[in-house]
């Protein structure tokens, strides 16, 4: 969209449905009850404010569904192909295993690296022989799956790393507790149920004790130990060998970038069309998520005009009184989970409540990666 003002004084956001024949609109500030409305093939009219909408052909006076709020004022608009929708959503082709895709980390193998946390304080150093993807986060758990003569055994092989091996995902990497200075950190034991099969957990067996991790010197969550192996949130971590300096994924430096490349990493390998996830921080505070779009067509207001992106549509409420054995379950550290909550309130935060709340739910729309 845009305005036919150098300032905009009114600001527009529009979900674009075109399976559905429709556009969603919400102009927000500066509207008030007297403004009409009114549309043509390729403008819209909010009082004397003009939006043009590129790439959309309209229904000539189809709005419908006017309501004025504090906010602003929410409508609906036709697309002119509209007589022939709505159209059958076409199902999403088979993607089992998907991965996300990002910058692999430029270490160099046979170079000690040592590992800092985000105050500076330096608690290990690794010299990686190989620097391998991470395997889904229940690998060691299913690893009975491996073999054969599955009959023949009790319980999974012991699977692990080498002690100099660096595992690596989107949003974290993996070291043997070798190389971890264990007079800088403080580790902290609690036990878990879980029951997880995707890449997004920090626990590799369900039902096994979880020790987190922290930092002796700030006390910020480094990551999560089971067995012998050290999850290791990459926001949180600094890789320094010499005058280098880097994480292991260079798009991840604050926890708020952590939290979208979790929820983007889970939805990508979901193969579900609308995929639900509780999130659990370590002080026992959940959210339950639930994708609804994986890929929704938005056009919003910005710094040089109005722009068009995709976003996911993510419906979020709290999870305290939701069983948390009716689905997958993601442990964030405090900081990644509060961020995350930020991040998923912020996207809606002066929209009128129609935008706002669905259901019991409240709407996010979330950013891709």
């Amino acid at each position: 969209f845009t305005s036919t003002r150098d300032s905009l004084v009114m600001q527009i956001f529009a979900e674009i449905l075109p399976r559905l024949g429709c556009v969603n609109v919400a102009v927000l500030g500066g509207v008030g009850q007297d403004d009409k409305i009114k549309c043509d093939q390729k403008n819209i009219w909010v009082g004397e404010e003009v939006f043009s909408v590129p790439g959309l052909e309209l229904a000539t006076h189809s709005i419908s569904g006017v309501t004025f709020s504090s906010e602003g004022v929410t409508f609906r608009l036709k697309l002119k192909q509209n007589d022939k929708m709505p159209t059958l959503i076409k199902p999403a082709s088979f993607n089992y295993g998907g991965r996300m895709k990002f910058p692999p980390p430029e270490i160099v193998t046979d170079q000690t690296y040592s590992l800092t946390c985000q105050c500076g304080a330096r608690f290990g150093s690794i010299t990686p022989a190989r620097v391998l993807p991470l395997p889904s986060g229940s690998w060691q758990a299913d690893s009975l799956d491996w073999y054969c003569c599955v009959n023949k055994l009790n319980k999974p092989p012991v699977m692990k790393p080498r002690t100099s091996d660096l595992l690596f995902n989107s949003y974290s990497f993996v070291v043997d507790m070798t190389n971890i200075t264990e007079d800088a950190v403080n580790i902290s034991c609690e036990s878990k149920e879980v029951n997880n099969e995707s890449e997004e957990t920090d626990v590799s067996e369900g039902g096994k004790a979880t020790k987190v991790v922290t930092c002796k010197a700030c006390e910020i969550e480094l990551g999560s130990l089971v067995r012998d192996s050290l999850q290791i949130w990459c926001n949180s971590t600094l890789l320094r060998c010499g005058e280098i300096c880097m994480r292991s994924n260079k798009e991840v430096q604050t926890s708020q970038d952590c939290f979208k490349v979790v929820i983007n990493s889970y939805v990508i390998e979901s193969i579900s069309a609308m995929p639900k996830v509780m999130l659990k921080n370590r002080l026992g505070k959940s959210l339950v998520l639930w994708i609804i779009d994986k890929d929704l067509s938005v056009a919003k207001s910005g710094k040089q005009g109005v722009v068009k992106e995709s976003v996911m549509k993510v419906l979020f409420k709290d999870g305290s009184d939701v069983p948390d054995n009716t689905m997958e379950i993601i442990e964030l550290s405090n900081h990644v989970f509060d961020s995350g909550l930020q991040l998923l309130e912020k996207s809606t935060e002066n929209f009128p409540e129609s935008f706002k709340v669905a259901n019991d739910f409240k709407v996010s729309y979330f950013p891709k990666c």
